[in-house]
C-alpha cells in the first residue's frame, strides 16, 4: 500500500467516525426530546442522554482533545447540559 493510498484510507475512517458522531448526537438529541414533548417516564432519559454525552466526546476527540479530557469533560456526573 503506497503513503497516498494510506492516507486516503485514514482519512475515510475519520469521515465515517464524523458520520457516526453526527448521527448519534441526532439520534439522542430527538430521542431527549421525544421524551420531554410526550412527558415519558424519566427513566428512559438515561440511554439518551448516554449516547449524547459519548456523541459530544467524540466530536471533542476529532477536534484534538484527549480521549481522557473528552470523558472527564463530556462523561461527569456535574454534566452542564
Amino acid at each position: 500500500m503506497t503513503d497516498k493510498e494510506l492516507i486516503k484510507q485514514q482519512q475515510e475512517k475519520i469521515e465515517r467516525i464524523e458520520q457516526l458522531q453526527e448521527e448519534l448526537h441526532k439520534l439522542s438529541a430527538f430521542a431527549l426530546l421525544t421524551i420531554d414533548l410526550l412527558n415519558l417516564p424519566n427513566g428512559l432519559r438515561a440511554p439518551s442522554k448516554a449516547i449524547h454525552d459519548v456523541s459530544h466526546a467524540i466530536k471533542d476527540v476529532l477536534d484534538g482533545m484527549s480521549p481522557k479530557e473528552a470523558i472527564e469533560k463530556n462523561m461527569t456526573e456535574e454534566d452542564e447540559e
